[in-house]
């Protein structure tokens, strides 16, 4: 069955799907606690005089995300769920996107269920449909254009597609920086394919109406957008990455195949656990990426040769050449930056492309063997396993409690919550607070985010010096507290935080 004819309810499967999992994030934007990240935007940027969002330039400055930030800010007020609707909107944005791309791509019902699943089911993935960084909002307008740039090459249809693809990838590296290397792959990859599809007009003609249909959308936001905050950038601002690609790889396993465990307690994980991902990171990442980046260079050639027939390929066709395509141009062109200039390779969240484009791609593969592959007896249930117990493990991973990056900052809302309930009782001048470095800003989100007059804001002293009414404390900072016999009024189930009383509290 061709993908365009997928059965209805494979399509209402998959709406479905999307409705829950948007349903889910907007759950998780309205009760999940704010994170430090987070309330250092807001602090920087939207708390802030607005010249700030042209003037300074930080790591976590996801430009058109930002503007987007203060908007909602502006319009509806100060909370967590305002802060986060640009990401819902992409999220939302990439969930249909998803859909839309599995539906067109895949041949089997079955194959466009697990690709949906694959996409929106790694709780890495989920994680930044609704925090209020720009990651999610990137995603969406990322797969956005790579499902227009995967329609078919019909006269009529590849003038708006290519135009709306190109600018959905310059919204997407104006929403996030780390997008560029992809979006750039991606373009140049449509742009080679395009050259090579024959017929008229000649090649020079075909590059020039490229430039100007996809390029110049794609390039606009960055001009527009991004070019001003980003002339302020310094060295510094890009120092998040990592040394080797086998970094990249360790991180982007864990937060998919582990998100159940604490990261930031390593004492915690499993010994087992810890092998494992060490061999998934050493072995069967790399066999994947190997299986899909081979299979993409035979769709390739075929593509190239059925390019500028009639009835021209289909966007099934042309998917797994274009994803294999713009993931081996990425890579190489983050070897290439990190040896030629010393760029940092992407690591977890800034490598989130790298997870979404592989994870499709890989049952993209599924898809082309089984349409007379010889083998495709042995393989299909073999590479099906694969992705069936990647799920599995999504689903071990699956939780509304907290953001894998920021789980030491889970319980912040009930913390602070406790304290204004308790100072209710008493009256005075403002309580000042202690607390580890990583809750300061998300504990002063909620200061000024409910006007609380009864808290002084933080100021530097570390929490060592006392003197404080409330301490509050991370698990690794927790032998501090017990060394100055402090008493604890409240431990965090999920973050381990610990709030402690001061003297007549």
């Amino acid at each position: 069955m061709n993908g365009n004819a997928a059965a209805p309810l494979v399509r209402r499967l998959s709406a479905l799907m999307a409705i829950a999992l948007f349903g889910v994030n907007l759950y998780r934007a309205a009760h999940q606690s704010i994170t430090t990240d987070e309330a250092y935007t807001y602090a920087l940027y939207i708390g802030s005089p607005i010249t700030g969002l042209f003037t300074k330039y930080e790591a976590n400055h996801h430009v058109l995300h930002t503007f987007l930030c203060r908007l909602a800010v502006g319009l509806f007020g100060l909370s967590e769920f305002t802060l986060r609707m640009p990401s819902l909107a992409g999220g939302l944005l990439y969930l249909v996107a998803a859909r839309r791309l599995c539906v067109s791509v895949f041949s089997k019902p079955w194959l466009a269920v697990l690709g949906m699943s694959v996409l929106t089911l790694n709780p890495f993935i989920l994680d930044y449909l609704s925090v209020a960084r720009g990651y999610g909002l990137a995603l969406g307008f990322f797969f956005a254009g790579l499902a227009l740039l995967c329609s078919p090459d019909e006269p009529a249809a590849v003038n708006r597609a290519q135009s709306w693809g190109g600018l959905c990838l310059g919204l997407s590296i104006a929403s996030n920086l780390s997008f560029l290397v992809p979006c750039v792959a991606l373009g140049a990859v449509v742009t080679a394919f395009g050259l090579r599809s024959g017929g008229t007009p000649g090649a020079g003609r075909r590059l020039v109406q490229a430039l100007k249909r996809l390029w110049t959308p794609l390039l606009a936001p960055l001009l527009l957008l991004v070019a001003v905050p980003l002339s302020h950038a310094h060295k510094d601002n890009f120092r998040y990455g990592a040394d080797s690609l086998r970094e990249t790889a360790v991180s982007v396993v864990q937060r998919s195949f582990f998100h159940q465990y604490d990261v930031w307690r390593g004492e915690t994980i499993p010994a087992g656990a810890r092998r494992a991902w060490e061999a998934m990171a050493d072995w069967a990442l790399p066999g994947v990426l190997a299986i899909t980046l081979a299979a993409a260079v035979f769709g390739g050639l075929r593509l190239i040769r059925t390019m500028g027939s009639d009835p021209p390929p289909g966007a099934a066709d042309r998917f797994l050449p274009f994803a294999g395509a713009t993931i081996g141009l990425s890579l190489g062109a983050l070897v290439l930056a990190h040896r030629l200039a010393g760029v940092l390779y992407p690591i977890d969240r800034t490598a989130i492309y790298l997870v979404a484009l592989v994870s499709v791609a890989f049952v993209s593969v599924i898809d082309r063997i089984q349409l007379g592959v010889p083998g495709r007896i042995v393989f299909i249930p073999l590479l099906s396993a694969v992705a069936v117990v990647s799920l599995i493990a999504f689903a071990r991973g699956f939780t509304t409690e907290y953001y894998y990056e920021w789980r030491f900052d889970a319980g912040t809302k009930r913390v602070f919550a406790l304290m204004a309930q308790r100072q209710q009782r008493h009256s005075g001048p403002p309580v000042r607070v202690g607390a580890d470095w990583r809750l300061v800003l998300s504990l002063d989100f909620y200061r000024r985010m409910h006007d609380a007059g009864w808290m002084a804001p933080f100021d530097d002293r570390p929490t060592e010096d006392g003197g404080f009414e409330y301490y509050v404390f991370v698990r690794e900072n927790q032998g501090i507290m017990a060394q100055s016999g402090l008493h604890v009024i409240y431990r965090d189930p999920v973050s381990g935080q610990a709030l402690a009383a001061g003297e007549g509290r």
